[in-house]
């Protein structure tokens, strides 16, 4: 009989042992201290063990947070401390960690920097003239958690199988809020969906109906699993796993489900634009796609009520009605930017100042719904001028890696990224992210992490 010894990288051995005794130690101090704050040091220990050795598993604890949850710990006048900011605050202790263990501090750049540099330094700049200072000051704070997410995804990962780690994280966790917003849907939504029927309400969706999970608004799911859906039928492409081939055999037809559950009408035209641009490039996927949404659809007539077909099926033919009928909510915050724009159009109103308008008009909303409108009415031309100048930066990146790289795996990988994109400028027309979306910048770092590991002569250090 063959036997395997299994042992700890010598340069680790040190730090479990301690760990072991510092275990050991604590333990026996729950006779003079209590034992709740016992049990949760010896708990906090060995994960500081786990994340040293693993330092990307924090990394991998914010991915779960990035929609907006509806938890806050605490608030600091308008501004919460959730879920993500803890994690983001776990993360950074575990690129410190790592920092320690390899001896040598550096903070890695990625291709766009320059990018960002000028579009975070525009929107400061445009605090001069903005109506509410404190407002502007307020966003740029939210951006800050984005931003520091997007270069812990640039630090963490420095291999093909850190990369994978992360693909997996988002698909994994896409996987949990299908399974959340698949039983939603059948116990609650298909219900309230069958109540509508009649009433003509189909193009205003109560949140009763739609699938949200336990975030803000169902378009965070919506968008969440767009982007999850074209990566995870890359890895259903690519993987010679077979746990993994069945694992997403099952849940994309979910996540598919799921996401007409949603009643997203832009996150549902962004997967479908992207699938079709990577169907395609490439015959596998074109083959995984139909087959997927095939089952997702097939699930849908199985499982729906007449009601919540009906619901659905009016709700897809908003898509040929008139903005005034199907958006018309947004159509006019739309119009509140467009005249805002109109004000100052080089240089726009000021970050924050559409928070301002919107609020001495009586708005219920404080955003203008739609990413570019928000860059034209608050950050001006030049602010929009700065903004092609980063996705041209994005684009030349993925067009050296398809021009250098001749793996036909990472090849699609870049492909389905590139449906990401596409899913990303499409939702962007009528969502309000103004750069503080935790999804966007996940999104972004994730990409960027792709093009540092695959093109590792670009990693900046």
């Amino acid at each position: 009989m063959i036997t395997e010894t299994i042992s700890l990288p010598r340069g680790q051995r040190g730090l479990w042992l301690g760990l072991i005794i510092t275990e050991i130690v604590v333990g026996l101090t729950a006779v003079i201290i209590p034992v709740t704050y016992t049990l949760s040091a010896m708990i906090v220990i060995p994960l500081l063990g786990i994340f040293y050795a693993k330092p990307i598993f924090g990394l991998l604890c914010v991915i779960p947070f990035l929609p907006n949850v509806l938890v806050r710990f605490y608030s600091l006048g308008p501004a919460d401390i959730t879920p993500l900011e803890v994690s983001l605050f776990l993360a950074i202790l575990c690129w410190i960690l790592l920092c320690m263990r390899e001896k040598r501090f550096v903070i890695y750049g990625s291709g766009t920097d320059v990018a960002i540099f000028l579009m975070i330094s525009w929107s400061l700049f445009t605090l001069f003239w903005a109506p509410s200072t404190s407002r502007g000051m307020y966003q740029i704070i939210k951006m800050m958690p984005g931003l520091v997410l997007y270069y812990l995804h640039v630090q963490f990962v420095r291999s093909k199988k850190d990369f994978d780690l992360l693909l997996s994280a988002w698909i994994v966790m896409a996987a949990f809020f299908t399974i959340v917003g698949f039983f939603e849907t059948v116990i609650y939504g298909m219900e309230a969906a069958a109540k509508l029927v009649g009433t003509g309400k189909v193009a205003h969706l109560t949140r009763e109906v739609r699938a949200n999970v336990f975030f803000k608004s169902p378009d965070d799911l919506g968008f969440i699993l767009s982007i999850s859906i074209v990566v995870a039928i890359a890895k259903f492409t690519t993987t010679t796993s077979r746990g993994w081939k069945l694992f997403l055999l099952v849940f994309l037809p979910m996540m598919v489900f799921v996401l007409l559950s949603t009643f997203s009408r832009k996150s549902i035209l962004g997967v479908f634009v992207a699938c079709s641009y990577i169907s395609w490039q490439n015959r596998r996927i074109f083959q995984s796609f139909v087959s997927i949404f095939a089952i997702g659809v097939l699930m849908i007539f199985v499982l729906g009520s007449t009601g919540f077909l009906e619901t659905l099926g009016h709700r897809l033919q908003s898509y040929f009605m008139s903005p005034e009928v199907a958006i018309s909510s947004r159509v006019e915050l739309w119009s509140l930017g467009l005249r805002l724009f109109s004000q100052s159009p080089l240089f726009g109103g000021g970050l924050g100042s559409f928070f301002v308008v919107a609020t001495a008009h009586g708005s219920q909303f404080t955003g203008v719904h739609s990413f570019y409108l928000f860059v034209l009415c608050e950050l001006g031309l030049v602010g929009f001028l700065l903004l092609l100048f980063w996705g041209f930066q994005i684009g030349n990146r993925f067009t050296r890696f398809f021009r250098v790289n001749r793996d036909e795996a990472g090849r699609l990988v870049g492909k389905t990224l590139v449906g990401g994109f596409i899913v990303l400028m499409i939702t962007g027309l009528f969502r309000a992210m103004n750069l503080i979306d935790p999804i966007f910048w996940g999104f972004l770092g994730m990409s960027a992490a792709f093009l540092n590991t695959y093109l590792p002569m670009e990693r900046q250090a």
